[in-house]
């Protein structure tokens, strides 16, 4: 059973919880220049019991991910990176624990370094060939969610609603998740020479969960955020959570456990970098980039074929491959598919490059060639 959480989205999430000790608008503010040292931490304890063919199970889950290194904004417009480096410390990685076995999972980009730009769209595209579970994660570290800022000026005791969306994403929950969370700002002080805002937050959310079911979390705590760049610089957030479902056919979970979080970091301007937020230029567009329609559609390759289709929040679907079919999930980023498929009851990572109408499709170490099937033009149509 896989528990997939990711600790950069609960981070960057954090973002909009800067303020100041007079009235002010919080905003993004990361500017050209700026680097950011990150050392995340995130630790999952559960307690389950699984019941499958009529046999039940006890299981204790120990989950732990660590993400350390630092960002370089080389470019950005108005107050959003446009394009960053991301460089992770060789201990990045994380381990999981049943019993008496302990297994150390390693991170794929520990020790090096990877530049993202930001598309038209919004999203962020990795350079260079990265692995499925990498690239839905990077984009995490620059990412800016608007909906987590407050609308209003605040000072110290002010309170905000803060959208729950952008924790349910960063948690891997599905499109229907649903909470209320709030941030209140408490006090500023000076730490090094820079303001930091300390902000008690509170979260409570419920949503499904791809291959553990309907998960409730409740996760209260106070971060430190540095007013300049609205970065976060310190902070803890631990409470308890819940599971309870079907997360596959024939199988029922049921469990309890607690998740602690644990930030630090820093903020530096070196001013070394281009800054456009002044220049009126619309934002790079991809090369080839599809709309998101033309990643729905029959796709056939000589060992594989997918069956893709939209619905609303992202995109779902079916692989085909030697007779049998394996349901899966997926959300657009710049020119890819990046989703899960699911076998009984485990999860794979997969991604999908689309180039007009070819398609790489890669899970693993394989990689299959698809085309899209054409369709049959309706010949009373003008």
């Amino acid at each position: 059973m896989s528990h997939r959480l990711s600790i950069a989205g609960i981070f960057l999430c954090l973002l909009a919880f800067g303020a100041v000790a007079q009235p002010i608008t919080i905003k993004p503010n990361q500017r050209a220049g700026d680097e950011y040292r990150f050392d995340q931490n995130m630790v999952m304890q559960l307690n389950l019991s699984v019941t499958a063919n009529g046999q039940q199970q006890q299981v204790v889950q120990n989950i732990g991910q660590n993400r350390a290194g630092t960002v370089k904004v080389i470019s950005s417009q108005d107050g959003e990176p446009i394009k960053a480096t991301i460089t992770f410390e060789p201990n990045s990685g994380g381990f999981m624990e049943m019993g008496q076995g302990k297994q150390d999972q390693p991170f794929a980009l520990a020790g090096k370094t990877v530049t993202v730009t930001r598309q038209a769209d919004g999203s962020y595209t990795p350079e260079g060939n990265l692995p499925p579970e990498a690239v839905a994660e990077i984009a995490n570290y620059v990412k800016v969610d608007a909906g987590m800022f407050p609308k209003h000026p605040v000072s110290p005791g002010d309170s905000w609603d803060v959208a729950p969306e952008e924790f349910a994403q960063a948690m891997q929950m599905g499109p229907s998740a649903k909470g209320a969370a709030k941030g209140k700002l408490v006090s500023v002080e000076n730490i090094g020479g820079r303001q930091v805002a300390n902000i008690d937050l509170t979260l409570n959310i419920s949503g499904e969960q791809q291959g553990a079911g309907q998960m409730t979390i409740q996760l209260t705590g106070t971060v430190k955020m540095d007013v300049a760049s609205g970065r976060t610089v310190g902070g803890t957030l631990a409470g308890p959570m819940t599971i309870a479902g079907q997360p596959q056919p024939g199988m029922d979970l049921k469990g309890d456990g607690k998740l602690n979080f644990v930030f630090k970091g820093s903020v530096t301007s070196t001013g070394a970098a281009e800054d456009i937020s002044n220049v009126p230029t619309p934002l790079p567009a991809p090369v080839d980039k599809p709309t998101p329609a033309s990643f729905a559609g029959e796709f056939t390759g000589e060992k594989l074929s997918m069956n893709i289709q939209s619905n609303g929040a992202g995109y779902e679907g079916t692989i085909l491959m030697k007779g049998k079919t394996y349901p899966f999930t997926a959300q657009a980023t710049g020119t890819n598919l990046v989703g899960k498929f699911t076998v009984d009851a485990s999860a794979f990572d997969f991604t999908a490059a689309m180039n007009a109408d070819q398609m790489t499709f890669k899970t693993g170490s394989s990689t299959y060639d698809l085309k899209r099937k054409s369709v049959a033009k309706n010949p009373l149509e003008d």
